[in-house]
């Protein structure tokens, strides 16, 4: 008993965060992303599946890929 009450103070005093959506940008729907970097006003992204990886720099202005491997 004593364990369940010290779980629900340490579940009580745990900070809620909200977000707020300030912008969109286009993106290709059939990219998984599986990681993200903006860096010096460009998009970086590694996209795929085990096997089939790529890592692109793309413009967020227009969302063009300038860069892909």
């Amino acid at each position: 008993m004593c364990c369940a009450s010290f779980l629900l103070q340490a579940q009580e005093q745990v900070p809620r965060y909200g977000y707020k959506v300030i912008n969109t940008y286009p993106h290709n729907i059939n990219s998984f992303t599986q990681g993200l970097l903006y860096h010096e006003g460009f998009l970086f992204e590694g996209t795929g599946k085990n096997g089939q990886s790529s890592l692109s720099k793309i413009n967020l202005d227009d969302g063009e890929v300038l860069m892909s491997k």
